[in-house]
């Protein structure tokens, strides 16, 4: 009697345990769905990422594709890009700007080879631009890139290989636990909401304007900077880097990145962002610009799908809605610059 009432509870017990983790899995599934889809709205940050890997506008068979970091992002008008090329060439030709705040050479590589499989054609082209942000620090890479873009498996899989391990196993949490992953978000608003409602409800209209700003379907991913002027004497103290802080990491995934080109034969165009005058002022600050510009370009030797695109590197400050960043006028001058150089490379 006692093993037959043994083999009863067990038996039960097994029923209980397999119900009562159905019931959790199915309940996680769905807190997963509601906390993802209202926090999507309202956290700016994920805009960033999200503009990308959940952008259906993206994942289509463009010519020429932009990439870089905040710079290409407001400096790169795909509509002012393929208006010259017409003009020059009397073609038509498609461009998207995929260049985002923050991004380094791991994600030129993983977003340009999802792009890949995902389109089954590579673009003719990839202009991006040459930062020297994009070669050190981790701030942006891992407090908005590996929370905010959402990885397939073959990229979590590659990011094994070649990213620090703490790295990948944060990209693999946040993917997937999205009360994790806007913990922050979540702690800020409901302060917020307690202490100044008013300021609540504004910052979330200031978020649907980021998020319009990165899906706006009319601007094919750029974010212009209409309006707005760099106040020349805030200049300076941002012409004033260091030589030697490139990380390995940056430079393998960059090497990577041109290796998709000469993989997949299309070419990538690389230019030096352009800065304001004042900066040549700086006496050191010329030679470190062309230091992080030649380390690139040892990355590229011996690649012939890469090309380097030059051109005066200072400017007028009217071009520039802030030391770093070229406002409407500067990214429609660049932009033309840019398509007068390699129009000819896309015509062949």
């Amino acid at each position: 009697m006692e093993n037959h009432s043994f083999t009863f509870n067990f038996k039960s017990f097994k029923i209980g345990a397999l119900f009562f983790c159905s019931v959790f899995l199915i309940a996680f599934a769905a807190t997963h769905k509601v906390i993802d889809s209202i926090m999507i709205g309202w956290d700016s940050n994920g805009n960033i990422g999200r503009s990308i890997s959940r952008n259906p506008l993206f994942y289509k068979p463009y010519d020429v594709l932009f990439l870089g970091d905040s710079r290409s992002h407001q400096g790169l008008d795909p509509n002012t890009f393929n208006e010259t090329f017409l003009k020059l060439t009397g073609k038509k030709i498609t461009s998207y700007n995929a260049a985002r705040p923050g991004m380094q050479s791991p994600f030129f590589y993983f977003i340009i080879k999802d792009y890949l499989l995902q389109t089954k054609q590579p673009p003719k082209a990839v202009v991006v631009n040459a930062s020297f942000y994009m070669l050190w620090g981790s701030v942006w890479l891992k407090k908005i890139y590996l929370n905010y873009y959402d990885p397939k498996t073959w990229q979590l899989k590659e990011a094994l290989a070649d990213l620090p391990v703490h790295y990948t196993a944060q990209w693999v949490v946040n993917s997937n636990i999205p009360l994790y992953r806007y913990r922050k978000r979540i702690n800020d608003l409901s302060k917020t909401l307690i202490t100044n409602p008013k300021h609540f409800y504004r910052d979330l209209e200031r978020t649907e304007r980021s998020e319009k700003k990165f899906t706006k379907r009319e601007s094919f991913g750029y974010a212009a900077r209409h309006d707005e002027r760099a106040d020349e004497k805030k200049v300076a103290r941002f012409c004033v880097f260091k030589k030697g802080m490139e990380r390995d990491l940056y430079l393998g995934y960059l090497e990577q990145f041109f290796d998709l080109a000469q993989e997949n034969d299309f070419k990538i165009f690389v230019y030096g962002f352009p800065w304001p005058e004042k900066c040549r002022e700086e006496p050191t600050f010329d030679n470190v610009r062309q230091y992080y510009y030649d380390r690139i370009k040892k990355v590229a030797k011996g690649n012939p799908n890469i090309h380097f695109i030059e051109y005066p590197n200072y400017w007028p400050i009217e071009n520039f809605a802030d030391p770093l960043h070229v406002n409407h006028t500067g990214a429609q001058k660049l932009t033309r610059e840019i398509a007068r150089q390699i129009y000819q490379e896309l015509s062949d």
